[in-house]
């Protein structure tokens, strides 16, 4: 929407248009608008930041949103603000200019989660995965340690062996090697 919505604003440009004199730019909102349920504003604004075009026509001819001025700049940019997002990009005058910014807000999805919740839900996931993926080195690691008794059992073994021949030597009708 927001792409179609740009384009159409920017071929009047290149019709020699200027952008406060858009014939089509109220249309397109309010069309707009009617075929989104998740669409609750849409704002065209110049690059002084005020508002030429809006849903809400209470908006035209003031400042637009401070976040919306500070986020405008040559790439699309977005806001997220409580239960809506605000996504805008650049309007270009053919020569390259950027003669203004067309801005929606939308309901943010319902169930969403908000993005610093998820990055710690995803970094606490990659956390278990890696301790996860490490519990068969803790098992190496505790099978190369010495343990107190290595070697035990070769010992025993010898000490049965000396026993063993002792008693062979001892007996009297044990042959002689």
């Amino acid at each position: 929407m927001l792409t179609g919505a740009r384009q159409q604003l920017e071929a009047e440009l290149a019709l020699g248009f200027d952008l406060e004199d858009s014939q089509r730019a109220e249309r397109l909102l309010e069309s707009a608008l009617q075929a989104s349920d998740d669409l609750q504003e849409l704002t065209i604004f110049d690059a002084g930041g005020v508002t030429l075009f809006a849903t809400d026509r209470s908006a035209i001819g003031e400042p637009a949103r401070d976040a919306w001025r500070l986020a405008a700049g040559e790439a699309a940019w977005r806001i997220a603000a409580g239960d809506t997002v605000a996504i805008g990009v650049p309007l270009h005058h053919p020569s390259g200019v950027i003669v203004g910014q067309l801005a929606l807000t939308l309901s943010a999805p319902k169930g969403s989660y908000p993005w610093p919740a998820m990055a710690a839900m995803a970094l606490t996931l990659a956390a278990i995965a890696a301790l996860w993926m490490l519990l068969p080195m803790a098992g190496v690691a505790r099978a190369l340690q010495p343990s107190p008794c290595t070697g035990c059992r070769l010992d025993e073994a010898e000490a049965r062996v000396a026993r063993a021949d002792d008693a062979l030597r001892a007996a009297p009708d044990a042959p002689t090697p």
